[in-house]
């Protein structure tokens, strides 16, 4: 009895103080942060720039806007990016680009696609050279695609495409689009697959990463189911299935930061970052396509 005294006692002391503890926090290195995910099909180009901080730290950092980005093609080729200030105000421009960077640099052009290695360098006094390399991949379009029921509880969509003898990687979605004042706004559409090369790693069927180990080289079909979406005010005519082609390391960092984010839902939990191959930096740099279908 007396030992269960004293614990209540003790208890009731302690609550009565404020307990104050110093954090020390790990010292870094600071350096740049790249997103550089180039679609080859375009004809405007963004290159992402930010910095590393500390768990604690201020997101403080100015004068990000004096680097220089610049990419060559394996021709040796090279084009300038440019910084855009301001960019993080458009409305066009929010999204995880515009919680992750705050400098954003462009290049207004198409890029040569060319068999070879890209490289890109980010230049920046008082930072580490970053640079990193990928290489040339081939566009592959979808030879077919066909939708089922649209609209109701058995809406699917069955795409066939004939995958090249080597290792592709792709990445899936459907949705429902509508353009106001020449901006474009999406209803984003939930879908599923019963396919084992497909996964949505986490993101609730927005987007399905594929890889093609089982069927490489093979002509493959595969059938997602669309759960229904709610357009109340039917303002989002088109349908759109948005096929991308990426790289492996592409496809290998959005996968593991997926699985990040499902890990870090607690914000103390520490998790490990996605491994880029940005080479004295952090991040990403890739080239693809993304392919619109239109309906």
């Amino acid at each position: 009895m007396n030992r269960i005294l004293i614990f209540l006692l003790s208890t009731l002391c302690l609550g009565c103080f404020d307990v104050e503890v110093d954090v020390k926090e790990r010292p870094f290195d600071k350096k740049i942060v790249v997103g550089a995910s180039l679609n080859l099909l375009d004809t405007v180009h963004h290159i992402y720039i930010g910095q590393n901080k500390s768990y604690l730290g201020e997101d403080n950092f100015t004068g990000l806007e004096k680097t220089q980005v610049l990419l060559s093609d394996p021709s040796d080729k090279q084009y300038l990016f440019t910084y855009i200030p301001n960019w993080q105000d458009s409305i066009v421009q929010k999204g995880n680009y515009g919680r992750l960077f705050r400098y954003n640099f462009k290049y207004i052009g198409l890029i040569d696609t060319k068999p070879g290695t890209y490289k890109i360098k980010v230049l920046r006094d008082g930072y580490p050279d970053a640079s990193a390399n990928t290489p040339f991949i081939e566009n592959v379009h979808l030879d077919s695609y066909e939708i089922e029921s649209l609209g109701t509880d058995n809406s699917r969509i069955l795409i066939k495409w004939k995958d090249p003898i080597k290792n592709d990687y792709y990445r899936f979605s459907f949705n429902k689009i509508s353009i106001l004042d020449k901006i474009e706004f999406s209803n984003t559409s939930y879908i599923s697959t019963n396919d084992l090369s497909a996964n949505d790693f986490f993101t609730s069927g927005i987007s399905f990463l594929i890889n093609d180990e089982a069927y490489n080289g093979k002509l493959k079909n595969m059938v997602f189911n669309i759960k229904s979406t709610d357009d109340i005010q039917g303002i989002f005519k088109t349908n759109r299935i948005k096929w991308d082609v990426i790289t492996k390391e592409e496809y290998e960092f959005e996968k593991q930061s997926r699985l990040n984010e499902e890990a870090s839902r607690n914000p103390y939990l520490n998790v490990d970052i996605a491994k880029g191959n940005i080479q004295n930096g952090l991040g990403l740099f890739t080239i693809g396509y993304s392919n619109k279908y239109d309906f």
